[in-house]
């Protein structure tokens, strides 16, 4: 059986070297470890890396500007050395700082196949700029962005444009790619799963997994129209089965509520989900008499929400979850999660703890002898809200 499969593998990698995909080549000969390092034709295949890799002889990073194999005017014009004037201010301010000095750290980046993991390798190419990387990227189906900060003295310019680079430290196992802003993503396998004892609910939706930058600064919109409850805009969850619920959800054969690549996950204190509340307005109209006898309708949830500032376009329409419940979000073109490194789902809202005890308020009012009865309409404090039947909200499954 093993010779089967040495035969199947020296098949594939000679067929990948013939084609030139030589990430898919190098995540190959990497999983092969079931054969012995000095298999010589396994080791023959390496023989690409020729063509591939980059020189290692190269100058060091921390040479530029200090010797002859540099351009003497290379940091003072530095878009005169690449194709690509604009990325080269990405970096090129490390470079001056660490001329002389191969202990600086520079952060690199490498565009390659989700498949072939998180790593980079001795030999790999590299590059200073995520935008370059981002440009190999694109286009390229499956494919991340991974980094790793490192010594200028660990990478040698390739000596064509500054944008390429060859990095020739140890092996880095663990990337700190693909990034999201201030968030860390991880292979879904590598992922260990939502923290214990929170309530765990999750959004599908169509937009790129860059956009959880944005809703970890902004906040997540909560339909109105469910008086607070998160089941109108999210799916409870089971957090022991988490894992495949997220993969089937993004599963092309499942139409129910996968509404596309990413899944936003929420984990809440459960003792926050507890809570209900009436606002200011509300407790005002009842001490004034003027409220329905019948009572006012409770907002649930109160201690997760807030509400989106005066003028913003959800103001009326939506309640805010902060940011900060969100714990991750699970990136379905390439199997991976990315976390929020602010992530506090433990302390309640302000607005929660001033709307439950406006209620608490309102339970001490002599409701019967304040009030006048008048018949439930539109206006209804009943509601506490206005009616959102019939208007259409795409946060509503």
């Amino acid at each position: 059986m093993k010779l089967i499969m040495k035969d199947k593998i020296l098949k594939l990698a000679r067929y990948l070297k013939s084609i030139k995909c030589y990430d898919e080549l190098d995540y190959l000969l990497t999983v092969s470890k079931t054969y012995s390092a000095d298999d010589h034709e396994l080791e023959s295949e390496l023989d690409y890396k020729m063509q591939h890799q980059p020189p290692d002889d190269g100058p060091l990073g921390h040479e530029i500007g200090t010797t002859d194999h540099f351009p003497r005017d290379i940091l003072q014009r530095p878009e005169w050395y690449t194709g690509y004037p604009k990325e080269i201010f990405d970096f090129i301010d490390i470079l001056r700082a660490g001329s002389g000095k191969p202990n600086t750290k520079i952060r690199i980046y490498r565009a390659m196949p989700s498949k072939a993991g998180m790593s980079i390798h001795t030999g790999n190419w590299v590059t200073p700029s995520r935008a370059y990387a981002e440009m190999h990227a694109e286009g390229e189906d499956g494919w991340h962005i991974v980094s790793a900060d490192v010594p200028l003295g660990d990478i040698r310019w390739a000596g064509d444009d500054l944008m390429e680079w060859g990095y020739w430290g140890l092996p880095i196992s663990d990337s700190l790619e693909p990034k999201l802003g201030a968030s860390e993503c991880v292979s879904i396998e590598r992922w260990e799963g939502v923290p214990e004892g929170f309530a765990i609910f999750t959004h599908s939706t169509s937009g790129p997994i860059k956009t959880f930058k944005n809703m970890i600064a902004d906040g997540f919109r909560v339909s109105r129209a469910g008086l607070g409850s998160l089941s109108i805009t999210f799916l409870d969850e089971n957090p022991k089965v988490l894992t495949e619920s997220l993969q089937w959800r993004v599963n092309p054969e499942n139409k129910n509520y996968n509404l596309g690549s990413m899944v936003v996950i929420a984990a809440i204190n459960p003792e926050l989900m507890i809570s209900e509340g009436i606002s200011d307005d509300v407790l005002k109209i009842y001490k004034d008499g003027e409220g329905d006898p019948i009572g006012p309708g409770k907002v649930k949830n109160v201690k997760v929400l807030e509400e989106w500032g005066e003028g913003h376009q959800y103001h009326d329409r939506y309640w805010k979850l902060p940011g900060r419940f969100l714990y991750a979000a699970y990136n379905g073109d390439n199997d991976t999660i990315c976390i929020n490194p602010d992530w506090d789902g433990m302390e309640g809202t302000e607005l929660g703890d001033n709307m439950e005890k406006n209620y608490e308020e309102f339970l001490s009012l002599d409701v019967c002898h304040s009030t006048r009865y008048h018949d439930t309409d539109e206006n209804s404090i009943i509601s506490n809200i206005k009616n959102y039947d019939n208007e259409f909200d795409d946060d509503i499954f």
